[in-house]
């Protein structure tokens, strides 16, 4: 066994096991690794996406009175009822902003066009996470989607009539100006949203200086301290249940990808299977051969296994190459397009995550090897004087 131990370790018997097929297997490696690579990294990319959209523009959560409409806040909130400096202080809340939403009504051509006014704090994240302005935005102006824009006819600098209504009092007309024109590429809100400074709708609503009417949250993670300082008359809405539908849609996102991920695994391992199985009785007379010289059978399959290990982790190097290069193109310049009116966003996001990527060519690694086992069992039956006598 010692000599013979010797004599495997050769580059040449080495390759006396190599078989034109068994490269397949290499091949199937690289396209399955790269298929994976992109499922993960673009599943996750798209998730994140459009949950930091919609984060961008209604928070992760919301705090208002029990009752109230999500986009119509007819009613202010007791300043005093929520402690907007200690919810601020905890760690978790990076962002707690005061808002007011207004439904109104504008004139167009033919009818009125129902439109949501939001009001927002000049140092809320909504205007750089989009690209908007805010330092010159005053009294009796606002912006205006590209969307809502073209569908009323107005671009940047016209003056517009938004016509306010209660349901107990007349209608408050004011004419706005168009300070300039966004796109997030959320349709529910582009279709009927305008920003606007929260001072304009105090002065609309005729609220004081410290009024609004709700408060948007964004977090990292939830901490149920934060219910320590809301009055119990205010409830905290997470944005998975006000959007419910849209978040549903996003987690069937992992269900895809971990589809992907298993027909990936099953279709490699049953084709490195397939392969390794023609080479073990293509070599057949090689492995009745080196049992006359006294390997057994446990030495027989860690020919075997090294030699298409090795393969599979040649595959790996070259799918994990080929897969981020591919990723690192589409982050940076784009180049595959999304429908945003399905998917909310004009691109396929990218999410390069190592943890991920380390965690699926650990697994890939481990079920190729489980894989390799069904084949290799054949080498214990194959007997060397039979296998001689065939040839």
């Amino acid at each position: 066994k010692f000599l013979t131990s010797k004599i495997f370790k050769h580059k040449r018997y080495k390759k006396s096991i190599s078989s034109p097929i068994l490269k397949i297997s290499k091949f199937s490696v690289v396209i399955s690794v790269i298929v994976m690579l992109i499922a993960i990294s673009t599943g996750f990319g798209i998730q994140n996406e459009i949950k930091s959209k919609f984060s961008n523009l209604f928070g992760d959560a919301s705090i208002s009175k029990y009752g109230s409409e999500f986009f119509n806040t007819s009613e202010n909130i007791d300043d005093n009822k929520i402690e907007i400096e200690k919810i601020k202080n905890l760690n978790e809340y990076y962002n707690v902003n005061k808002v007011i939403y207004s439904n109104a009504i504008i004139p167009n051509k033919t009818s009125f066009s129902p439109i949501v006014l939001k009001g927002v704090e000049k140092s809320n994240p909504i205007f750089s996470d989009f690209g908007i302005k805010s330092d010159s935005l005053k009294n009796n102006q606002a912006f205006i989607s590209k969307t809502l824009g073209n569908l009323l006819g107005v671009n940047k600098g016209d003056k517009i009539k938004v016509f306010f209504y209660h349901s107990d009092k007349n209608p408050i007309i004011r004419s706005v100006e168009i300070l300039d024109v966004y796109e997030t590429g959320i349709k529910e809100f582009d279709d009927k949203f305008l920003l606007t400074d929260i001072e304009f709708l105090r002065t609309v609503n005729k609220w004081d200086q410290n009024s609004f009417g709700i408060v948007e949250i964004q977090f990292s993670s939830f901490n149920d301290e934060i219910y320590n300082y809301i009055d119990p008359q205010y409830s905290l809405t997470v944005n998975k249940n006000k959007f419910s539908e849209i978040y549903n849609w996003i987690s069937l996102f992992d269900t895809n990808i971990y589809i992907v991920i298993v027909l990936m695994i099953l279709v490699s391992g049953i084709n490195m299977i397939t392969v390794l199985l023609i080479t073990i009785l293509d070599k057949t007379n090689f492995i009745g051969t080196i049992k006359i010289l006294g390997a057994d059978n446990e030495m027989v399959r860690k020919i075997f296994i090294r030699n298409s290990m090795s393969l599979v982790f040649n595959g790996l190097i070259i799918g994990n190459i080929v897969g981020l290069l591919v990723l690192i193109l589409q982050k940076n310049y784009k180049i595959v397009s999304l429908d945003a009116s399905i998917y909310y966003i004009n691109y396929v996001p990218i999410d390069l995550n190592i943890l991920y990527i380390l965690l699926l060519n650990i697994f890939i690694i481990i079920s190729c090897f489980i894989f390799l086992q069904i084949p290799l069992r054949f080498i214990s039956k194959i007997k060397p004087n039979r296998a001689l006598k065939m040839n």
